[in-house]
């Protein structure tokens, strides 16, 4: 491996260096920082055997320690691992040499190639809007529409987006998604139409997910016809918006588990109430009618059902926030809930930036006004993740 913070397969294994957390499907742990490294510096010397010494001098140097501090750390890699000396399937014992990974080791994935696999998934295509009317006036409107909604989506860095020149051949040609899906290198679609109906237009848009035709979103906006490019470009932007937070939460609904293996790991009932809540929390971003009740509920309920979901426990936090904030709960009942729920997050993954830094940050700062510490992970968060 060229990078101790590249992530790769070890067994059945995933581990992420970076994030010093390992998982499989329905499991998942965390290691201390000295504990991962001596596990991928294990793995890059696979299938080679790493003397005690070697391991002694290069994670304790300079320090007079038994070689019994080592035999405890591959105690505690094999605990996490769920392996053992007597029949090893991830790190055997060589005796009076050292030790040896075992198990296979797959290729390591960069943290460019995990975004490129996150790029792939937020691709999208926007086809030409149809004109349902019979003048030029509307069919003028639709397509400086759909150019401006793609103008848009293509301003967010994370998104992938494809050009003018290729999607706009697709008009009106009733293609199965699947297909054009394939033709544009994309994995969802955006189409629509606008109705001129008396002194009003009604414009409707769908988000298809291209692999099974599926319809992710619907909406309709109404205006009066437009007099300059302000109202055109307005409209574009609230429908806009809607796609990229609802694309958004289908990747991670349908794909989570190829770009974050901790959904992998999570009971799928849980999953399911999750889901439902981040649905919620969507209506909230939008301003749309939201059931605030049902957003701390759902949360509950994902929590109940698998102890270990560390990402429902920070967004329950959140979700007391908002509860709060809509004057639905009193602070001195949203402050203490809201605070559980983050150190639960931060006791089950410590190093989630998200949890640790975002999450938490909030109920400082909203919360428990303490300004200082909030800034301080904000702007920790900003340097981590400056998007």
């Amino acid at each position: 491996m060229n990078s101790q913070e590249d992530s790769f397969q070890l067994g059945d294994w995933f581990i992420e260096p970076g994030r010093n957390r390992i998982a499989k499907k329905g499991s998942e742990a965390f290691l201390e920082p000295r504990t991962m490294d001596v596990l991928t510096f294990l793995v890059s010397k696979a299938p080679g055997t790493v003397a005690t010494e070697m391991l002694l001098t290069s994670f304790w140097p300079g320090q007079t320690i038994e070689a019994s501090r080592v035999h405890r750390t591959i105690n505690k890699l094999r605990r996490a691992l769920g392996d053992t000396p007597a029949n090893p399937a991830y790190i055997e014992t060589v005796p009076k040499r050292g030790y040896r990974i075992v198990a296979p080791v797959g290729d390591r994935i960069t943290r460019a190639e995990q975004q490129a696999d996150l790029q792939a998934m937020l691709s999208i295509a926007v086809l030409p809007f149809a004109n349902m009317s019979s003048n030029d006036e509307t069919g003028f409107f639709a397509e400086g529409l759909s150019e401006d909604i793609l103008d848009y989506l293509a301003q967010i860095k994370t998104f992938k987006v494809a050009a003018r020149s290729a999607s706009f051949e697709f008009a009106q040609r009733g293609e199965n998604p699947s297909i054009v899906g394939d033709k544009l290198g994309v994995v969802y679609l955006l189409e629509g139409s606008v109705r001129q109906q008396g002194d009003d237009l009604r414009i409707t848009a769908q988000l298809i997910r291209c692999e099974d035709g599926f319809h992710v979103w619907s909406g309709s906006f109404e205006r009066t016809p437009p007099k300059g490019f302000d109202t055109q470009t307005s409209i574009a932007a609230s429908i806009g918006n809607c796609v990229r937070l609802k694309l958004e939460l289908d990747v991670v609904r349908n794909y989570g588990w190829k770009l974050d293996r901790h959904f992998s790991s999570i009971d799928p009932r849980a999953l399911k109430f999750y889901f439902l809540a981040r649905d919620e929390r969507l209506n909230i971003s939008l301003g749309e009618s939201a059931d605030y009740a049902a957003y701390v509920q759902y949360l509950k309920r994902a929590v109940g059902i698998d102890s270990n979901f560390y990402r429902a426990y920070g967004h329950l936090a959140n979700s007391y926030y908002y509860y709060h904030l809509n004057g639905r709960m009193p602070l001195r009942e949203a402050k203490p809930a809201a605070r559980e729920a983050v150190n639960k997050a931060l006791e089950l993954a410590p190093n989630d930036y998200m949890i640790s830094l975002w999450f938490l940050g909030q109920i400082l700062f909203s919360l428990e006004l303490d300004y200082a510490a909030a800034d301080a992970g904000f702007n920790r968060f900003l340097a981590v993740d400056p998007k």
